[in-house]
């Protein structure tokens, strides 16, 4: 079941409120509730725009589902989830952006429990942009998002 929140749960007194990530759309895809909803909360503390999908399968229906002004700009997948892994996962959302001649690749980040220097070369050969460890660091997350927001400027020019 795919699990659709726009949450931006800032407020005008957040001292982020300029943040350069604010708006930026990002799709988290993790099959834990708690998470999801934590890095939902991370997130809206800069202003971004989150969807939510508790599977692969789910955020694959997302993005297909979407219309182009409102698709994701950047991912964030778990890699060990049931039934599809992020692997799969990032793999068929790049199968139909290649099919849709949508855009430039979304730019994407593997989130997952391993900081093992193989999982982070496999994550890459995979397509992922960039590769966080959980427990997540706020910091790190924003860095790795600001990355890939202007890895995102970059590839649509």
């Amino acid at each position: 079941m795919a699990l659709h929140s726009a949450l931006s749960c800032h407020s005008p007194s957040d001292a982020h409120a300029a943040s350069p990530l604010e708006g930026l759309r990002v799709l988290v895809v993790d099959d834990s509730r708690e998470t999801r909803e934590s890095l939902a909360a991370l997130l809206g503390l800069r202003g971004v725009k989150v969807t939510l999908a508790d599977s692969g399968i789910a955020a694959l229906n997302i993005v297909t589902d979407l219309a182009p002004d409102y698709l994701p700009e950047v991912l964030i997948c778990d890699i060990a989830m049931p039934d599809q892994d992020g692997y799969v996962t990032l793999s068929r959302i790049r199968e139909w952006e290649a099919r849709n001649d949508a855009r430039a690749p979304m730019p994407a980040i593997a989130f997952t429990a391993s900081a093992l220097q193989h999982e982070k070369l496999k994550a890459a050969s995979y397509g992922f942009n960039a590769h966080l460890t959980k427990p997540i660091v706020p910091d790190r997350l924003y860095s790795a998002l600001k990355d890939m927001s202007r890895l995102r400027s970059v590839l649509t020019i």
